[in-house]
């Protein structure tokens, strides 16, 4: 099972330059300010901070599609779909 943090940046390393200047210009400004200076890794460890887990995949589902990166937004659907199969098998 791979945790969300490390699924986030796998997401985010597999955006271009210019994907990836895009995805921070999607982030909502009022929450993260700074994301036009941020890398990789301090973004992803921002939008989870700010957001928690489950918001967090839905803002990131969100801005994959507005990049029509539908190979992205499969595999994080699929991450997703074993993330709530885990989480109803221990409750």
């Amino acid at each position: 099972e791979i945790a969300w943090p490390i699924k986030l940046l796998e997401i985010l390393d597999n955006l271009d330059e210019k994907e990836f200047k895009r995805l921070k210009f999607l982030c909502p400004k009022e929450k993260i300010p700074e994301a036009k200076a941020l890398d990789r890794e301090d973004l992803a460890d921002k939008m989870i901070q700010v957001w928690g887990t489950p918001q967090c995949i839905s803002e990131t589902e969100d801005q994959l599609k507005a990049l029509q990166r539908h190979d992205l937004v499969q595999n994080l659907m699929e991450f997703r779909k074993g993330e709530s199969f885990d989480v109803l098998k221990f409750t």
